[in-house]
């Protein structure tokens, strides 16, 4: 096989016009040269070095990134700390968290608004219950499936927003099922906070509870009422109730739920709007957390679910 020898010189003249030379250097690397004296490394070994590469600047690969790309794709650093309206921060984070943009102003507004639905707890709150139901197990040591004897009655975790909980009463008159806390823990005069985001699944044929129960006599919670069509704020003390009708009606959006209790008064609130103030029958009894499923009617079954559920306020302990 032909072979060459070819002595490593630093020095070499410039080649007639027309041609170019190639040549290795003391360093080890190759080199050409052009007629017009110009001398470029090509590299150790035959090899070309990157940065010698023809075309280095063209744009052949559009499956690549470049800022182009990813300023039409993603929000820019500019944009995300710019001011942006409740109604673009709901399109980029789902229209079923819009009822809780409604008065965002900012980014920084939008996400302080989030915290709730994000699983993010506030550390500024006196947590004695939390629950986003993460996942798709219940941790049975804090919840327990209370339920009458239809066989459909079920407590079911759901992959679905990070998790929840589907509450299905079944088909039949009177069927209940419902997701309660083991052990009973508030009281009114300890002025617990409870927020929970749920959502109905039928407008017909159910009640819907949602609150602090110590039995069906003592009581502070909304209740779904399919008769009228609205929420219900109620309070009972000894089996005396105060009832006020809610301005929202029934739909079957997420919706988010706070009661501010207290033994003078409680606040009912739906997404952040204050819906009824009671400060009659208010209970003084213990009390546990209750999302119960009441068919009224029909024989399908019927359901609801519920997307988290937290309690703060004063420790009695």
């Amino acid at each position: 096989m032909p072979e060459a020898t070819i002595k490593k010189d630093d020095t070499h003249s410039t080649p007639p016009s027309g041609y170019s030379k190639i040549y290795p250097k003391s360093d080890g690397a190759w080199y050409s040269k052009d007629d017009d004296g110009t001398e470029s490394p090509i590299g150790a070994g035959g090899s070309v070095d990157h940065g010698n590469l023809l075309g280095l600047s063209d744009d052949d690969h559009s499956q690549y990134h470049n800022d182009t790309r990813g300023d039409a794709r993603y929000r820019t650093q500019t944009e995300l700390s710019s001011t942006t309206p409740s109604s673009e921060g709901a399109s980029l984070i789902g229209t079923d968290t819009k009822t809780n943009l409604d008065d965002a102003t900012t980014v920084e507004d939008a996400l302080t608004h989030l915290d709730t639905i994000s699983g993010k707890a506030d550390p500024t709150k006196k947590y004695r219950l939390w629950d986003h139901f993460i996942g798709v197990d219940l941790n049975w040591y804090i919840w327990t499936n209370s339920k009458s004897g239809g066989a459909n009655n079920s407590l079911d975790p759901i992959e679905y927003r990070g998790g929840a909980i589907r509450i299905t009463s079944h088909g039949d008159t009177d069927e209940w099922c419902e997701l309660t806390t083991s052990i009973k823990s508030f009281y009114a005069a300890d002025n617990p906070i409870m927020r929970s985001g749920q959502k109905l699944e039928q407008l017909d044929d159910v009640s819907v509870y949602i609150g602090l129960r110590d039995d069906y006599s003592n009581k502070i919670e909304f209740k779904a009422n399919t008769a009228t069509g609205y929420w219900d704020c109620r309070c009972s003390s000894g089996g005396s109730t105060t009832t006020e009708s809610s301005v929202l009606a029934l739909d079957t959006d997420w919706h988010h739920f706070r009661i501010e209790a207290g033994s003078a008064s409680v606040a009912f609130y739906i997404d952040d709007v204050l819906e009824a103030t009671i400060t009659t029958d208010i209970p003084s009894t213990i009390m546990d957390v209750i999302s119960q499923s009441y068919t009224t009617g029909g024989t399908s079954d019927r359901s609801h679910l519920c997307d988290y559920i937290e309690v703060s306020g004063d420790l009695d302990y």
